[in-house]
């Protein structure tokens, strides 16, 4: 008896822990292997449940700025898209309690960010990125880089 509560309280830990709960100190494991279908990702859906009725937020890139800002709270990526010009830096932030990653179809990973980590990356040419979060991949981003 006592060897099968062992067993079961074993398995919800590790249940939780892969589910980015708090059961014991075991990190995530990020996803690897290839990502093609990010961009095929289904659309997020906020804590309420309900669809999002409007477009994700979109930030505009400014004069000037030297680096565009993207914070990760609660799950998701904000703003959802954010368009910089070539050269410009981009800086993710996790504000969120549980561990993320800013993971691209075709370029670069941040790898695991623990809560107050952040990660800076410049695209130098024109286009569009995809990215998602490695440990939650219902979490979604694009960078539009102009010219």
């Amino acid at each position: 008896m006592r060897r099968d509560l062992i067993l079961i309280a074993s398995m919800a830990a590790l249940a939780l822990a892969a589910c980015g709960g708090s059961a014991g100190t075991t990190a995530p494991t990020p996803v690897t292997g290839p990502t093609a279908a990010i961009s095929q990702a289904p659309e997020s859906v906020p804590a309420s449940g309900a669809p999002e009725s409007q477009a994700p937020p979109s930030a505009e890139p400014s004069e000037g700025s030297e680096a565009a800002e993207v914070s990760i709270v609660d799950f998701e990526f904000s703003p959802a898209t954010i368009e910089v010009a070539a050269g410009q830096e981009i800086t993710w932030t996790n504000e969120g309690q549980a561990p993320h990653t800013a993971t691209f179809t075709d370029g670069p990973d941040s790898g695991s960010l623990a809560t107050g980590d952040d990660f800076t990356h410049a695209f130098e040419e024109p286009g569009t990125y995809d990215y998602i979060c490695s440990f939650h991949p219902q979490m979604t981003g694009t960078v539009e880089v102009t010219e």
